[in-house]
């Protein structure tokens, strides 16, 4: 989904083809909402957030459809339990958000690169009447 949407993807050097992870796909779904929902930026961190959520709707709604796993149960077969598939305009909502997202990443950038320019220009007033600026006085979150 990342590379999909232009970003970069890595993967650290600690995790090797022979560990696996656990995770908690539900807990994890509400942390990539409460992400997305942000009203700060930057964007991008949201926009990649979107994209995970979307993969994990996707291999969800897979799972659902298909309905059995084999899992050397009695019969060979076990239902999936918990796992619902998930609607069509949930996931068009999703993709809106993630479009949009994705326009507010390339203004966001556009933004930044105007900035960079008139810096590099050397003026002595690197802000401008209309510049948009944001402060978190508060400091919210950041203890």
């Amino acid at each position: 989904g990342r590379s999909l949407a232009g970003l970069g993807t890595s993967v650290s050097n600690l995790l090797s083809d022979s560990n696996f992870l656990p995770v908690d796909f539900e807990a994890a779904k509400d942390l990539l909402k409460r992400a997305m929902d942000s009203n700060f930026p930057p964007n991008a961190p949201k926009l990649a957030a979107g994209c995970l959520l979307y993969q994990i709707y996707l291999d969800e709604n897979k799972i659902a459809r298909e309905g059995t796993n084999n899992n050397d149960g009695d019969d060979g077969e076990q239902q999936w339990v918990g796992v619902s598939v998930i609607s069509d305009l949930v996931l068009m909502n999703l993709l809106e958000d993630i479009l949009d997202l994705i326009s507010a990443c390339d203004a966001e950038r556009e933004s930044n690169d105007e900035f960079k320019v008139r810096k590099a220009a050397g003026s002595t007033h690197a802000f401008h009447v209309g510049d948009r600026v944001e402060g978190n006085y508060a400091l919210e979150g950041n203890y």
